[in-house]
């Protein structure tokens, strides 16, 4: 997830501003996104959130201090270079952090959703397959509108 959120920064980093990354909202926007620019923002948050929550004393996060601690900062966030997501990449995607472990539900959801984001950002044929899926799970989750965390969602759904 932490690699394709990476991507999909850097896909949106190279693109012309319009608005159409907005028809693709993840499930955990409060607001639907107004422009790439606030979806890259967004993403780079979360990341960032997982980078600053990994614990310096952990064993397998110490290897890599130098640069954990470079990206627990804000502003090395504002603009990354092509060797900043080489590094992420390389050294911190599989980093373990400290925040609460999101269920496989939601984060199979979430990796549908960046894949798809991904395929309309790169006009990949896979979009279609990928746009079907999401619908078939928002008729699924429409059917459900009696649970008040779905309720809540139904101005996307």
């Amino acid at each position: 997830m932490f690699k394709r959120r990476l991507e999909l920064i850097g896909a949106l980093d190279t693109k012309e501003p319009v608005s159409v990354v907005k028809e693709v909202v993840a499930h955990d926007f409060d607001l639907a996104p107004d422009s790439e620019v606030q979806v890259q923002r967004h993403v780079s948050k979360l990341l960032y959130t997982q980078v600053a929550s990994m614990n310096l004393d952990n064993f397998v996060v110490r290897s890599h201090r130098r640069v954990v601690e470079k990206f627990t900062k804000p502003e090395a966030w504002e603009k990354l270079s092509e060797a900043d997501m080489q590094e992420l990449s390389q050294e911190v995607a599989g980093l373990p952090t400290q925040l609460e472990r999101e269920s496989e539900d939601a984060k199979r959801f979430d990796l549908l959703l960046l894949n798809l984001q991904l395929a309309l950002l790169k006009s990949e044929p896979a979009y279609e397959r990928l746009r079907e899926q999401v619908v078939a799970i928002a008729g699924l989750l429409e059917e459900k509108s009696t649970i008040p965390r779905v309720n809540k969602q139904m101005t996307y759904i």
